[in-house]
C-alpha cells in the first residue's frame, strides 16, 4: 500500500524501482534503521524501515519515505549501447551514478567499498578503474579464504598485509562478507594499523544485505557505492544484450527483432548480468543469418520472479514453462502431462513467477 502523496510524487521506472527494493528490504527481516535508494530518475529516496512483529514473529515492514532533489530528464534511447567514461556499457543514471562516484573515489585515493548483487559488474568496474586509471599499478585481486582453518586464515592475512605494504599495489579484496566472524574483526585490526601509512589502493566488495549499518570493516573506508541490479538499470538491458551479442558473434550477422527485446526487458535477470551474458552466448550459437525471435529465448526469459533457483529449481522451471508452451498455456492439460495436480501447479508457477497468459 502507498499513500496517495506518495503515488502522485513518485511514478513510472521510479514507482516501480522503489517497490522492487522495498520488497527486497522486507524480505530481511534484520535490515532496519534508514536506507538511501538511487531512483532511474536521479532522485534519491531515503527509507525508513520499521518493522510489524506479531507474537514474536516478523509480519511485515512500514517505510517512510522521502524524496531528496529533481528528476533529471532521461536520454533519448539509442541504437548503439550508451558507455561512461570507463567505457563500460549502459546509460540508467543509477549505474552512471555508481560509475562516477567509484571514479571520483578512485582518483582521489580514497579506499572503497561496492555494494551489489553477485554479478552486477562490480569486478567489471574495478578493473575498468585500474585500465583508467591504475598506470604503473598492479592490481591484486583476492577473495575469502576457501576454509576456516587456522593455517589457512593465516596465510591469507598474512598475504593481505604483504600487498598492502605496497603503494604500487591496487588490491581488491572480493565478497568480504564471505568472511567469517572472527576472520572479519582480524582483517579489519590489519587494515586500521596500515591504513595511516603508504599503503595499497583498496576495495572491498560485498553484498548489500549482507552488510549492517555498524560495521567496522565497511567504515574503514572512505566512500562506500551501490553498484545497481540489473533490473534496476532501466534501459541497459537492451545495451547489454547487443553488446555480448557482438562479442559472442562478431561478424554482426544477426540481431534482436523489437519483440525480443521487450521480453528481455521484462526479465528481473536474478543473476543479473552474468545470466544475460549466458543467455546471449546461447543465442549466439545458433545458426547465423537470422534474426532472433522471442520464440528463440529460453525459457528463463519468460518468468517473473527474482529468485536465484538452485540447479533442479531451474530444471523444475523449465519444465513446466516448456509443458505450457507446448499446451498453448493450458494449465490443467500440463499439469496432466507433468503428473501433478492443478492445486501442485498453480502454486509451482507462483513461486516461480510464471504467467500463462505472457507465454502466448
Amino acid at each position: 500500500m502507498m499513500n496517495e502523496q506518495l503515488r502522485t510524487a513518485v511514478t513510472g521506472p521510479d514507482h516501480d524501482a522503489l517497490l522492487d527494493h522495498a520488497r527486497e528490504i522486507a524480505d530481511h527481516p534484520r535490515l532496519e534503521g534508514t536506507r538511501s535508494i538511487a531512483l532511474p530518475s536521479g532522485r534519491v529516496a531515503e527509507l525508513r524501515v520499521g518493522r510489524c512483529r506479531r507474537e514474536g514473529s516478523d509480519a511485515g515492514a512500514v517505510f517512510r519515505v522521502r524524496l531528496i532533489g529533481r528528476a533529471q530528464p532521461t536520454p533519448a534511447a539509442c541504437a548503439a549501447p550508451a558507455r561512461s567514461s570507463l567505457g563500460l556499457v549502459g546509460s540508467s543514471p543509477l549505474w552512471l551514478r555508481a560509475v562516477a562516484d567509484s571514479e571520483a573515489a578512485f582518483v582521489a585515493g580514497t579506499w572503497l567499498h561496492l555494494l551489489g548483487e553477485a554479478d552486477v559488474g562490480k569486478r567489471t568496474l574495478v578493473e575498468a578503474l585500474h585500465r583508467a586509471h591504475g598506470t604503473g599499478r598492479r592490481l591484486e585481486m583476492r577473495e575469502a579464504p576457501p576454509s576456516d582453518s587456522p593455517a589457512v586464515t593465516e596465510r591469507w592475512l598474512y598475504n593481505i598485509g604483504e600487498l598492502l605494504v605496497v603503494p604500487s599495489n591496487m588490491l581488491l579484496l572480493s565478497d568480504v562478507h564471505l568472511l567469517g566472524d572472527q576472520l572479519r574483526r582480524r582483517l579489519t585490526h590489519l587494515l586500521v594499523q596500515s591504513h595511516g601509512s603508504a599503503t595499497a589502493q583498496l576495495v572491498m566488495t560485498s553484498q548489500p544485505s549482507m552488510v549492517s549499518t555498524d560495521d567496522e570493516l565497511d567504515q574503514l573506508c572512505g566512500a562506500s557505492v551501490e553498484v545497481p541490479a540489473l533490473r534496476h538499470r532501466s534501459g541497459d538491458t537492451e545495451h547489454l544484450a547487443r553488446f555480448f551479442l557482438r562479442k559472442y558473434r562478431p561478424s554482426g550477422e544477426s540481431g534482436f527483432l523489437p519483440d525480443a527485446l521487450t521480453m528481455l526487458r521484462r526479465c528481473l535477470w536474478p543473476e543479473n548480468v552474468r545470466q544475460l551474458e549466458s543467455v546471449v552466448r546461447g543465442l549466439a550459437r545458433r545458426p547465423s543469418g537470422r534474426m532472433i525471435h522471442t520464440e528463440d529465448l529460453p525459457p528463463e526469459c519468460r518468468v517473473s520472479s527474482n529468485k536465484v533457483l538452485t540447479t533442479i529449481e531451474a530444471l523444475e522451471r523449465d519444465a513446466i514453462l516448456r509443458g505450457l508452451m507446448g499446451r498453448n498455456s493450458n494449465v490443467l492439460r500440463t499439469a496432466q502431462d507433468l503428473g501433478i495436480s492443478r492445486a501442485t501447479m498453480y502454486r509451482e508457477m507462483r513461486r516461480y513467477g510464471i504467467v500463462p497468459s505472457s507465454l502466448t
